[in-house]
């Protein structure tokens, strides 16, 4: 179903009917009469290029023009009626924007530092933990929606964090999404990082809206 739209304009400067009549590009002015009593200078493209985008939509661009008292311009285009739009699914918000809660861990105090300090930035919640153990001690006592795993780390490394949490009996913890961070990103070690249960890895350091972009990812999977 289309709908016709029609639009009236209407102008104190007087032209020439024929030039837009056939007006078929852009660089081409109208002639405006009497150019002595026009106070505000131009060129007339305007017009022009008003002409040429009305023909692309396919629709018609009529004026008429009285000498000393102005135009009067006409415009018609056919468009198609939108379809009706859910509002309750239109309001729904992006996950990059929803606030979250999210577990760090990371032995290093520097880069845990740099990640939640971008991540609290953001509006988010972040708690951290040191090492893997802690990890699983921390996922058991708070619900998190996010936990952002180190690989490499002292007194339980971050695979087998990720391998215990995968298996826990709670489906809620078991189903966690887990996102690796390290610097040995060869292709062979990211595909064992995925192996054992993380969701994505993201390169350190962290970049912060690659880190989001992976977020969003792995909230909507």
């Amino acid at each position: 179903m289309h709908r016709t739209i029609d639009c009236l304009l209407t102008s104190r400067i007087a032209v020439s009917v024929s030039p837009l009549r056939r007006c078929r590009t852009s660089s081409t002015a109208f002639i405006r009469s009497p150019p002595e009593r026009i106070d505000n200078e131009g060129v007339g493209l305007g017009l022009a290029i008003s002409k040429r985008l009305v023909d692309a939509m396919q629709g018609r661009l009529d004026v008429s023009s009285r000498e000393g008292e102005g135009s009067h311009f006409e415009l018609e285009v056919v468009l198609p009626i939108a379809e009706q739009i859910d509002e309750s699914g239109a309001t729904e918000r992006d996950e990059s924007d929803r606030k979250l809660t999210i577990l760090v861990v990371d032995d290093d105090s520097i880069s845990r530092l740099a990640a939640t300090t971008l991540l609290r930035q953001q509006g988010h919640e972040v708690y951290e933990a040191e090492n893997g153990a802690l990890a699983i001690e921390m996922v058991h006592q708070q619900s998190f929606e996010v936990v952002l795993m180190d690989v490499h780390m002292p007194v339980m490394d971050g695979i087998s964090a990720t391998r215990q949490i995968r298996t826990d009996s709670d489906a809620a913890i078991a189903a966690l999404p887990i996102i690796g961070l390290t610097a040995s990103v060869m292709n062979d070690e990211r595909e064992n990082y995925i192996k054992s249960g993380m969701d994505a890895v993201v390169d350190k350091p962290i970049v912060i809206a690659s880190l989001t972009r992976t977020i969003r990812h792995c909230l909507r999977s």
